[in-house]
């Protein structure tokens, strides 16, 4: 009799762990379905700047002209009060943001070798970058934030001249 109780917890061990070891593994966050689950874009395409003070209202002055490696300029737009100017071309990249609020809005999460604090016309600007070029500056006229980011980096100079012509 102790034999056949013995034959019987064991087997039913046997198809216990039969049973576990068949079940699959839960999917990870990289299958398919997840992959599809995005967030929609929140910035509406404009035409014009005039169009994008429409859709956030508010305005956004810039400077009269591009940069000079420039071949391509989106202007965007939120209902929720933003507005982004991007230039593009010859693989250089210059973003530059406003939105209501005191937040950093810059979208910028990288790790930079400096961060400081400039002053330009009154504003206290956070400035971030590597060695002698700033990729990062985000600042706030207490109403607004503003962001400017640049890949290829730009001297202190040339960004002081730029945020000067931005509000």
């Amino acid at each position: 009799m102790k034999k056949l109780i013995v034959l019987g917890v064991c087997a039913a061990m046997a198809l216990s762990m039969a049973a576990c070891a068949s079940q699959t593994e839960p999917s990870s966050t990289t299958d398919e379905t997840s992959t599809q689950m995005q967030l929609p874009d929140p910035f509406t395409s404009c035409e014009s700047m005039g169009d994008a003070e429409k859709i956030a209202g508010f305005t956004l002055i810039m400077p009269e002209h591009s940069p000079d490696w420039a071949t391509e300029t989106t202007i965007r737009a939120t209902q929720s009060g933003m507005i982004e100017v991007v230039h593009l071309g010859n693989g250089n990249e210059m973003r530059i943001r406003k939105a209501t609020g005191n937040e950093d809005i810059s979208g910028d999460y990288s790790a930079y070798q400096t961060s400081d604090e400039i002053s330009v016309n009154d504003a206290k600007v956070q400035v971030k970058g590597n060695e002698e070029k700033i990729y990062l500056a985000t600042w706030s006229n207490g109403t607004h934030s503003y962001s400017i980011s640049v890949n290829s980096g730009l001297a202190q100079e040339d960004l002081t001249t730029l945020i000067s012509s931005i509000d």
